[in-house]
């Protein structure tokens, strides 16, 4: 009966609840291109889900390439969406590039704080892009909107909530604040590195965009991430008894 016990307590206490988030549908790609050929990659979300989930895209074409990591985790009380793109762009070509872009349409059960964090790095000479925007709605109520563009740039940084761009900047909005529940957001990014004419080497780029929530009790404050669970305790407990009882019974 002890090992019966223990393996029905241990059951429930792995098994994870989902975060307060669902992804409701949503569309991501990204793409490189030399005026000569163009090569792309998309994943699309149609059926909304709060489960975690990870994907990868990758598009190349001879001395262009793009790659992304897409990942969506959860706990009970929070979720993290994270972006992740290599950029390289190796081409005589001007104006190739290797770019990524999309549309995530999400929903919070609860009241949510979110963070907007992210970066792209130029390493060389060229052109870099970085753009992130948060809307209420599906691309409804703007929350927050940052654009950041460089041209003829060297060694470029872009930080999300910055403005970075030698050519350009746009910031409006929080990167940070409070979603209310039941409402559909988007979080919508696009992002480039691009061949200039006069510039023969290559370029290539990293960086990343992430979303952060965490699920707010009734006084709107963050609710306490809990320590190890009553249920994972006593399942701990049967177990350590249930081993001492087997090894009395072995040594009998």
């Amino acid at each position: 009966m002890i090992s019966k016990a223990v393996h029905v307590l241990l059951a429930l206490a792995m098994a994870g609840s989902a975060g307060p988030i669902s992804i409701r549908s949503g569309s991501m790609m990204n793409f490189v291109d030399d005026d000569f050929n163009s090569v792309s990659d998309i994943v699309e979300y149609t059926a909304p889900s709060a489960e975690a989930f990870s994907d990868e895209l990758i598009s190349i074409d001879g001395g262009l390439f793009a790659v992304t990591e897409i990942s969506f985790a959860e706990s009970e009380y929070t979720n993290e969406l994270t972006i992740d793109f290599s950029h390289d762009v190796e081409s005589d070509v001007f104006g190739a590039y290797a770019s990524d872009f999309g549309s995530i349409i999400f929903r919070p059960s609860t009241d949510v704080a979110y963070s907007i964090t992210g970066s792209y790095y130029l390493y060389g000479e060229g052109l870099a892009e970085y753009f992130v925007s948060l809307y209420q709605g599906n691309n409804g109520i703007p929350l927050f909107k940052n654009d950041q563009y460089s041209e003829n740039a060297f060694n470029e940084s872009f930080v999300a909530g910055g403005q970075g761009g030698n050519t350009s900047n746009e910031l409006s909005g929080a990167a940070s604040g409070v979603l209310s529940a039941g409402r559909n957001y988007s979080l919508n990014y696009y992002v480039v590195t691009s061949e200039l004419e006069d510039i023969q080497e290559p370029q290539r780029s990293t960086g990343n965009l992430t979303l952060s929530f965490h699920a707010l009790d009734e006084s709107g404050n963050p609710v306490p991430v809990p320590e190890p669970s009553t249920i994972t305790l006593l399942a701990s407990g049967l177990l350590a008894l249930f081993c001492a009882g087997f090894l009395r019974k072995s040594g009998n």
